[in-house]
């Protein structure tokens, strides 16, 4: 480890090249906020996404070679810790953040041991079949916990139907003003992926949102 850590030093003189600065830059705005709203899908505060990204990183480079890797937070990570820790929990916010920090670590420490006994290769006997099926729970989930809000709706409890059935009953009452704005933020990023497949556009979405936050006034407009 240390003599990886000397590697990295003396690499190109121990300077970081411009275009890996800007690569970074744009690495962090698209991000962080991302991982901030995967925290609050595991039903914790928004620095928690904020720590995860930043630490996990860090420690992650220590013993990885790979100048590609890209160590965050999920959504599926995170709906799975928020929906397996907040029954355990019992609605205690304090025992819910102290069982987030327990599986974080245990989950680093048999990372650090797979890693160890060279166990990558196990994810190979995971079928399509099983991923595919995972992947779609998943966007089942977000799609029923994530409609509400682009709606300015409050959000739902239950399991998927319950939160699906409650979204419909109030749909009438949708605020448009967060549905204009969020269905424009997704037509930017569905059309900036076909045209524009190279550049950053959630980057784009993301800025133009900070930007236009004091001149439309989210709160004001509800």
């Amino acid at each position: 480890m240390a003599s990886r850590v000397a590697l990295v030093a003396r690499r190109r003189g121990g300077r970081i090249p411009g275009r890996t600065w800007w690569r970074g830059a744009t690495l962090a705005a698209y991000l962080l906020p991302a991982a901030m709203g995967d925290a609050s899908l595991a039903g914790l505060p928004p620095q928690a996404g904020l720590y995860a990204c930043i630490y996990g990183g860090l420690v992650f480079w220590l013993f990885c070679s790979s100048r590609q890797a890209s160590i965050t937070v999920t959504s599926a990570i995170s709906l799975l810790l928020g929906t397996t820790l907040g029954d355990l929990a019992g609605g205690d916010v304090a025992r819910f953040g102290a069982l987030a920090a327990g599986t974080a670590f245990l989950t680093g420490v048999i990372a650090l041991v797979a890693w160890m006994a060279r166990a990558g290769a196990a994810v190979n006997f995971i079928s399509e079949t099983v991923l595919a099926g995972f992947k779609a729970g998943v966007a089942l989930h977000l799609a029923s916990t994530q409609l509400p809000k682009l709606c300015g709706l409050p959000s739902g409890h239950g399991d998927f139907w319950e939160r699906m059935g409650g979204f419909l009953s109030q749909a009438g009452q949708t605020h448009p003003a967060s549905l204009v704005v969020g269905l424009a933020g997704l037509a930017v990023l569905i059309l900036g992926k076909w045209l524009m497949p190279s550049k950053p556009v959630a980057l784009f979405v993301v800025v133009a949102g900070i930007a236009l936050a004091p001149l439309l006034d989210y709160g004001a407009l509800g």
